[in-house]
């Protein structure tokens, strides 16, 4: 969430000077910051909601980004059609990196007093410690089929 709200906070800032280049390059660390947020978001929703409930939670999910990305677009609607500044595309940018960093402020403060995926902390650990255990098999498969390909030819 950070990396997504120090993008922001370059393109309010190059949407503020006029430096295209510096908006090309807020925007990339933008994208890489939400991307990041989507996909690990996804990721501990399927791995913290029992199997019976994963497909309504990933359902609820889905329906509040598509709502909020709707009530994104119609605030920054209204402010690019009624907006009586000079330079619009700014006050959105800096909105933008408002909205991040307010959100990133309550998310560590919740995680730092143990909601979220903290609490379940141990779950995880014994997951990520299987996802290595499968990986290094796997490896050592792949090892044996290569020196068994090599004896071959």
């Amino acid at each position: 969430i950070g990396v997504m709200t120090l993008g922001w906070v370059a393109v309010a800032l190059a949407a503020t000077y006029g430096h295209y280049e510096s908006f090309l390059v807020g925007t990339f660390i933008r994208t890489l910051g939400s991307g990041t947020v989507y996909v690990g978001s996804t990721l501990l929703l399927q791995m913290l909601t029992d199997a019976q409930f994963l497909g309504r939670t990933l359902a609820l999910a889905a329906t509040g980004e598509t709502l909020l990305e709707g009530l994104s677009a119609t605030i920054c609607g209204q402010i690019q059609d009624r907006g009586r500044f000079a330079n619009n595309n700014a006050i959105l940018a800096w909105f933008g990196a408002t909205m991040g960093a307010l959100v990133t402020t309550i998310w560590t403060i919740y995680h730092l007093r143990g909601g979220a995926a903290a609490q379940h902390s141990s779950k995880l650990e014994v997951e990520v410690a299987s996802m290595r255990n499968f990986r290094s098999n796997t490896i050592s498969l792949a090892e044996e089929e290569d020196i068994h390909y090599q004896e071959l030819t």
